[in-house]
């Protein structure tokens, strides 16, 4: 077989090649070939080098299978001693994120400013957390430590800080393994300071009137029409940040299954039928995109962050309605328009319980959603 080159035109994300081989895309534009396999009882993970013309998929698959011998007789463990080497910084959790906040900078990824104020507030916020080794810590530690923060939103910041400086280390190979996984559903922190309301739900007013706001705000321009188009079109944030021009063609747009949250493979392609508002922010977006893609940083050149937008929908709403829960809203409008429920489904591309006839449902009822999306349109936008 031929060697091809698998590390282009890849997505952000994870790519899977079969038998625990992954091609993983960072927004930097680095891919770095991946191994997951069991360690001692324990899934792990192994990079095995960046991708490159002289390290495309068959040397990977090579790698892959000598680290696979290499774990079957005893020669890999599932932590690898931090601080160990000539870098002793990593030793504690300030030294792992000091470094992961570094190499953010040095990538400018971050501005120094904004380094500067992200290791401030950890440090603040993690108390003694911050100079705790991290050989031998545990997620039950951490969370203990982070539960402390008084408000929930900045206790959910800071564990994702933390969990990404430690993912930053496994992936430098100080770390074998994130002891983090997924993030906690509450930290025990007062009642009072919990925010618990994620949508506006049928409050549509306020809605539209959160639509205008952003609109008009002095956002970038790629925060405030990705804004847009999650609230016109019912995507999922994560997949309106990864739109790209070629999914275009003019009318709708045309998103590759792989590329959704619901990666069923006998699902078809994702199409969404574009609205007049929506069509016009596609069609400036499509003109200046950047690599391909639609909603780019005008800094960094690059596709912008989930926080970015997220931020700026918790400041116009007042805390009351995130990205998601548009999606809340949209589907509960279709229903109250007595839109059947399969169809409803389709709308937002959501996963049903149809059992096995859902397999052989293959429509994606362009006309029928295709004059929803205009009606919400008219709803939120005009």
């Amino acid at each position: 077989m031929a060697s091809i080159k698998p590390y282009k035109n890849h997505s952000i994300g994870f790519h899977s090649y079969g038998d625990g081989l992954f091609l993983q895309v960072y927004a930097t534009g680095r891919s770095v070939w991946v191994l997951r396999l069991n360690v001692d009882g324990r899934r792990t993970k192994r990079i095995l080098g960046n991708a490159s013309p002289a390290f495309n998929l068959d040397a990977a698959r090579r790698a892959a299978a000598d680290k696979k011998a290499e774990s079957k007789t005893g020669g890999l463990s599932i932590r690898q001693p931090v601080g160990s080497g000539t870098n002793t910084t990593g030793s504690t959790v300030g030294g792992l994120v000091t470094q992961w906040a570094d190499s953010m900078l040095a990538q400018d990824r971050w501005t120094k400013r904004h380094h500067q104020k992200t290791v401030a507030r950890i440090e603040l916020h993690t108390g003694g957390l911050w100079r705790c080794p991290v050989a031998g810590l545990s997620r039950p530690e951490i969370n203990r430590e982070i539960a402390k923060i008084e408000s929930v939103d900045t206790a959910g910041r800071v564990f994702g800080w933390i969990k990404e400086a430690f993912e930053d280390a496994v992936d430098r190979g100080d770390l074998d393994f994130c002891v983090l996984g997924r993030r906690p559903k509450a930290f025990l922190v007062t009642k009072k300071n919990k925010q618990t309301r994620k949508s506006y739900g049928t409050d549509f007013d306020k809605l539209r009137a959160l639509y205008k706001k952003i609109r008009i705000s002095d956002n970038a321009r790629a925060v405030r029409q990705a804004g847009q188009i999650s609230i016109l079109t019912g995507l999922r944030l994560g997949e309106v940040i990864g739109l790209r021009s070629d999914y275009f063609d003019g009318s709708v747009l045309l998103i590759p299954r792989a590329e959704m949250k619901e990666k069923d493979t006998w699902r078809a392609d994702f199409t969404v039928p574009l609205s007049p508002p929506a069509l016009e922010i596609i069609e400036e977006s499509a003109a200046s995109s950047v690599d391909g893609w639609l909603f780019v940083g005008p800094k960094s050149g690059r596709p912008i962050s989930h926080e970015g937008v997220e931020r700026m929908f918790r400041k116009f709403s007042n805390r009351e309605h995130v990205p998601h829960g548009t999606r809340t809203s949209f589907y509960t409008w279709a229903l109250e328009m007595e839109t059947p429920v399969n169809i409803a489904d389709s709308l937002i591309d959501h996963a049903t319980s149809k059992g096995t006839g859902g397999h052989y449902d293959q429509t994606q009822y362009i006309p029928q959603r295709t004059r929803l999306l205009e009606q919400w349109a008219e709803l939120i936008a005009l």
